[in-house]
């Protein structure tokens, strides 16, 4: 950019940075060729789930600095970085909505005091486990009854983001639509499985409560 800064309309360059400071960092160099050549300036490429490099991470700190910026890419297509970029699947659906909500100027709170979601602050949460708790000790497992307690949990988990939500539990209660005998193990698997996820969760929520 120093050399040709002069030879061209408007600067711009990628960064791929694995952290805050060294993003911050090179914007602000950016910022000191654009003064220096009297050319606007903008990150034409950033973001990337495979360079420790978070969408909205780096979207805030743009948004902060008042640096324009463009993503590499939009579209989640069939290509060579269709797994480690881009938002936007063909139908509409997204991969990961902070990265949706990032790009609106909406980011996740990292300072300050962070409010841990109470998912059983009704106990919607202990209800959905006693009904899992007394379909798996039934004699006779109505098939939909379970998937139905199972998409229960399945919701408590997702809204409190309590599991990777790369691997969406309503994925596989959806998958389980159809009844079989492979189905019926894997419904019995992921009710003991997201049972213990979900205990473990209001036990430490209410042990740092009363800390």
């Amino acid at each position: 950019m120093q050399e040709i800064g002069s030879d061209v309309d408007v600067l711009s360059f990628h960064d791929y940075s694995p952290n805050q400071f060294l993003i911050r960092e090179h914007i602000n160099d950016g910022l000191k060729f654009a003064r220096q050549f009297r050319k606007p300036i903008l990150i034409s490429e950033l973001g990337c789930l495979a360079r420790n490099n978070p969408y909205d991470v780096a979207l805030e700190i743009c948004q902060e600095v008042g640096i324009g910026w463009y993503l590499w890419e939009l579209m989640i297509g069939t290509g060579y970085w269709r797994d480690v970029h881009g938002v936007v699947y063909p139908d509409g659906t997204v991969r990961d909505p902070s990265i949706v909500a990032a790009i609106r100027g909406f980011f996740r709170k990292r300072s300050g005091h962070v409010i841990a979601p109470n998912i059983d602050k009704e106990h919607h949460a202990t209800d959905a486990l006693l009904l899992a708790r007394e379909w798996l000790g039934a004699d006779d497992k109505d098939y939909i009854k379970g998937l139905r307690i199972l998409e229960q949990i399945a919701n408590i988990l997702e809204s409190g983001e309590l599991v990777p939500m790369n691997e969406l539990p309503s994925i596989k209660v959806l998958s389980l639509s159809e009844e079989s005998s492979a189905n019926r193990a894997e419904l019995c698997r992921l009710l003991v499985l997201w049972s213990q996820t979900l205990t473990s969760y209001i036990e430490n929520y209410d042990a740092r409560k009363r800390s």
